[in-house]
């Protein structure tokens, strides 16, 4: 049987070809643009990192290098995309320009494939030869903007090392080599596998194992410099290496990270001044840089040369046949499996992206830290005293940190996982209710609101109590099914009990849910058993509601109502309703709009009622309504899916990756703000960082007002040197969050009796007036005592070194 092979009659006869760019331009297009986009936004971070950088040194001693590093921060994370995009840009030319190069041809029938070997070989070396051109001056001019952007910071402690994958992988000969390899390997996949989309898939994963494999192997082939030193002695490190800080500079009292010095600074001062004893330091020379390079670009261009000898070889022995029909695979049980998997695995890599936040940890996660860190007879004893609302989420962290240890993941993994059993739920329902292709969609919108995400990376109560409220849902849709389930009923009261107890706003709920049973008429039966479900669960949070009043004083800095916190709400609202009239498959009285509308709308008004008497109103107490409002967005994906397909459109369910990455891509500056510590005030590890960078061994530490003692405790080795001279009782010793201090007349002593003082306090622009005796008496003591020799303000709080005069 003779293969079957596309060929054009003139081609066939005279071995004629097209001109190399047809079917190209479109892929030229797209390349061109994105170097012209990175340029632009190229030229505006290096400007701003360069205003940066001027401002800080213009403060002289008063910009620290940590300050300067914090400052730098978001530049730093927007290079590193920059880098990013560099990196994938192997992957983009393989799989949107090699893998269509030959694929396309032998999928569709468009353009011609001569049908001499020879013809063929020179049909394909033409084409490659363009889109080689056109990906080596991308990737080139990408690794260049990078460098350029790198420059002013590069291998400081306000910018990126060399070693980062950002600036490694991004850079130098090894960039272009890779962009090399990845057309080839798409074209070679393209050959071999005769479909674009499978091609496409191939290439990207294959590209993605190469790329790792030479990353993991730069740690075990090349490994960095290991110094030590004792005493005050600076290791003797090479001329120009940077030091990574992986190890732990050590001193009587406890440990400090290397961060403590930063690598600019002189590490035999630094370490003199704050009394080390010793040092474990990793250097990296920054001849490596070159030497990871070189080995790189050997590695890939060989790689390159070798899938496109394998392509060239194959079209000249044998004509390639257009692909065999696929197999049909029955929809429904495509769609079923996607339904959870791909809104989880979507929301699984937004949570744990920079989930670490670069060690950042705010005021509200710092009494998490410290809470969990008590014994359970101490957390009883502080929720008599503060935070009683909390109390169920304080001892499951405690038990998280006795079972894996106390770390950032540790911490923030609980919300991580809630969010993304919320979305999967999320998913479910939709799909319920809407059919599959609107619960996909409603599960993506979730794990894609910008709110949603900086939550879902909070180690506080908030991510659990959203995942509660969805289970609510998703056992409320299932009880309406089959109303005779009494189990169904009991779990939905578990449900809504146990999420109350996490935060008791959830009971809003509840009327939300009797809003959705008015809206689908249900019977007197469905009617009784709700009722009798939601009257347990109420009365069963009424004992901590009530006790909960006595500590209302917690919240009393929560400012009053005002028009520009109805904004938000308004326009969820009307986007809601706007997307509510969208039509959708499916047979139920329950729909999408009857049931995500009013979850989306009563806990709203409802907290928004309640505040015009006591400002309670807070985001992120009403968190669970974005589950309304991505249901109804869901609906409206779905219609725009169905109205592809009408359209002839080959593959419609494109449009949900399609718009995802799209999605992603424009919201990329919002969701790096929020995984920068800046996205949170009061952070308490910068400000920490710079108590060691000032303190000496003898200095006494000051807090003002007390609540900011929550930096020590987060931090305890950044203050291992320091006396806390007001200090009284303990917070675990008294049951608070800040402990107790002494009275005013003995502070006032025991401040007279240092030479030196440190204070840690709010920034100038959030401090508020003394407020209390003890807080009156240290700001007096200082301003008549004592004058500042330096200070230093980084994101809500600052830090002044005091002299006495």
């Amino acid at each position: 049987m003779k293969e079957c092979v596309i060929v054009n009659a003139s081609t066939a006869t005279h071995d004629r070809l097209p001109p190399p760019w047809r079917g190209q331009r479109l892929a030229v297009i797209g390349f061109a643009a994105l170097v012209v986009l990175c340029a632009l936004w190229t030229v505006y971070g290096r400007d701003e990192l360069l205003s940066i950088i001027a401002t800080c040194r213009a403060e002289g001693a008063a910009c620290s290098p940590t300050r300067l590093a914090e400052l730098t921060f978001g530049s730093d994370g927007r290079l590193r995309l920059l880098g990013t995009v560099s990196i994938a840009l192997p992957a983009l030319a393989g799989a949107f320009w090699g893998a269509p190069l030959i694929s396309r041809v032998l999928e569709t029938g468009h353009g011609q494939l001569p049908a001499s070997p020879r013809g063929r070989v020179h049909w394909y070396l033409t084409r490659f030869a363009l889109a080689a051109a056109g990906t080596t001056v991308a990737a080139a001019l990408l690794a260049l903007l990078v460098v350029w952007w790198w420059q002013p910071a590069a291998n400081k402690a306000h910018g990126l090392p060399w070693y980062d994958p950002a600036i490694l992988h991004a850079t130098g000969p090894a960039a272009v080599a890779a962009a090399l390899f990845g057309l080839a390997a798409g074209t070679a996949a393209g050959l071999l596998l005769r479909r674009t989309l499978p091609a496409m898939i191939t290439t990207v994963a294959c590209v993605l194992v190469v790329r790792w494999t030479l990353h993991a192997s730069h740690r075990v082939v090349f490994s960095p410099s290991v110094f030590t030193a004792e005493g005050t002695t600076a290791p003797p490190m090479p001329e120009g290496a940077w030091w990574s800080g992986w190890g732990f500079l050590t001193r009587t009292g406890g440990q400090a990270p290397a961060s403590a010095c930063a690598p600019e600074a002189d590490m035999a001062e630094c370490m003199s001044r704050h009394g080390f004893t010793g040092t474990f330091v990793r250097a990296y020379p920054p001849g490596d840089f070159w030497i990871f390079q070189w080995f790189d670009t050997a590695i890939l261009l060989f790689l390159a040369v070798a899938a496109t000898a394998l392509v060239a070889w194959r079209l000249h022995r044998r004509v390639p046949s257009a692909p065999t029909p696929a197999r049909t695979v029955p929809r429904p049980a495509v769609t079923t499996w996607l339904v959870p998997l791909a809104p989880a695995a979507v929301a699984l890599g937004v949570s744990l992206w920079g989930v670490a936040r670069r060690g950042s940890v705010w005021r509200d996660e710092a009494a998490t830290w410290q809470a969990a860190h008590r014994s359970v007879p101490e957390i009883w004893h502080m929720l008599g005293e503060v935070d009683l609302v909390h109390g169920l989420y304080y001892f499951l962290m405690h038990g998280l940190f006795e079972a894996f240890g106390d770390s950032l993941l540790t911490l923030r993994l609980p919300s991580v996982l809630a969010m993304t059993v919320t979305v999967v739920l999320t998913a479910l329902i939709g799909a319920r209710l809407a059919g599959p292709t609107a619960g996909i969609c409603a599960g993506i919108v979730l794990a894609l609101i910008p709110t949603v995400q900086m939550y879902a990376q909070e180690g506080r109560p908030y991510a659990l109590v959203t995942a509660g409220v969805a289970a609510a849902a998703w056992l409320l849709v299932t009880a309406l099914d089959r109303p005779d389930r009494r189990i169904l009923w009991a779990a939905y009261a578990t449900t809504v009990w146990i999420t109350a107890l996490l935060n008791w706003f959830s009971l809003f709920t509840l009327g939300a849910h009797a809003l959705t049973l008015i809206l689908i008429r249900a019977d007197r039966t469905v009617y009784r058993r709700w009722a009798t479900a939601a009257a347990v669960a109420a009365a069963a949070t009424l004992p901590l509601i009530l006790a909960s009043r006595a500590q209302s004083g917690q919240v009393s800095w929560i400012r009053p109502l005002g028009w520009s916190t109805l904004i938000a709400p308004a326009a969820l609202l009307l986007i809601a309703a706007a997307c509510a009239r969208i039509p959708h498959r499916g047979s139920s009285p329950l729909t999408p709009a009857r049931l995500g509308l009013p979850l989306l709308a009563i806990p709203q008004v409802a907290l928004l009622l309640i505040s015009t008497v006591k400002p309670l109103y807070l985001e992120r107490y009403i968190l669970y309504t974005h589950i309304g409002l991505a249901l109804l967005l869901g609906v409206a994906g779905a219609a725009v899916v169905r109205a592809a397909a009408t359209r002839r459109f080959a593959q419609p369910w494109l449009l949900i990756p399609m718009a995802a990455c799209a999605a992603v891509t424009l919201l990329a500056p919002i969701e790096n703000w929020q995984r920068s510590p800046q996205s949170r005030v009061d952070d308490v590890v910068p400000i920490a960082k710079e108590v060691a960078y000032y303190a000496r061994p003898g200095d006494a530490v000051l807090f003002l007002p007390a609540a900011r003692r929550d930096t020590a405790l987060v931090t305890p080795w950044a203050f291992a040197s320091l006396d806390d001279i007001a200090m009284d009782r303990t917070p675990a010793e008294s049951g608070t969050l800040k402990g107790l201090e002494l009275p005013p007349d003995k502070i006032r002593a025991a401040m007279l009796e240092r030479r030196r003082i440190v204070l840690v306090t709010d920034a100038y622009v959030v401090a508020r007036p003394p407020a209390t005796a003890r807080e009156r008496t240290k700001q007096q003591v200082l301003d008549r005592y004592f004058h500042k020799s330096c200070e230093t303000q980084i994101n809500g709080r600052r830090v002044t070194v005091y002299d006495q005069t």
